[in-house]
């Protein structure tokens, strides 16, 4: 389930001209590796047993990234 797909808010930088890279989930956690790609779904209460539980070895698909983003 995609809760925010990518092509919400990348058809905007599209139209304003801003560049962006799409990033698979392996390049993502090669260029950030400090980022947990696991999936935490589906969403839990804070009081629920597995709140705290890892997240699934199923990594998350992508990531945009802007090279502006740090302007």
């Amino acid at each position: 389930m995609d809760f925010a797909p990518a092509r919400m808010f990348t058809r905007h930088f599209d139209k304003v001209g801003v560049p962006y890279e799409k990033w698979g989930a392996r390049e993502l956690s090669g260029r950030l590796p400090a980022v947990d790609t696991g999936r935490y779904f589906p969403p839990r209460p804070v009081d629920d047993e597995e709140f705290f539980a890892d997240a699934s070895r199923r990594p998350h698909p992508r990531a945009q990234s802007s090279a502006d983003a740090d302007r």
